[in-house]
């Protein structure tokens, strides 16, 4: 099952790579720019398990297993956290810009 692992794969990534985008934001707090804002990762992670979720109902038949295997991994990787925690942030750097703005 290739295409599970790689779909967990690119699960990890997207979470990775949201974490890492958080970090960047987070150094708007000292005036530097972020290379990546926090959302579009936040999307690309939320895409990602939207696919997850469409291969796992298409497989129900043959791997009637696999879409609780990636609610385990998705769990591991605090998938759901990242992503509350991003939109805090994302929330928390847009009433910042706003307040500098006026």
């Amino acid at each position: 099952m290739t295409t599970i692992g790689s779909i967990k794969t690119q699960i990890t990534k997207a979470a990775k790579a949201l974490r890492a985008s958080m970090e960047e934001a987070e150094k708007l707090r000292t005036g530097q720019v972020p290379s990546e804002p926090p959302q579009r990762r936040i999307e690309s992670l939320e895409e990602r398990w939207e696919r997850a979720e469409e291969f796992a109902l298409e497989q129900a038949e043959d791997a009637p297993g696999v879409l609780e295997e990636f609610r385990a991994h998705w769990t591991a990787n605090t998938c759901a956290e990242s992503i509350e925690e991003a939109e805090r942030l994302v929330l928390e750097l847009g009433t910042a810009q706003v307040q500098l703005e006026r």
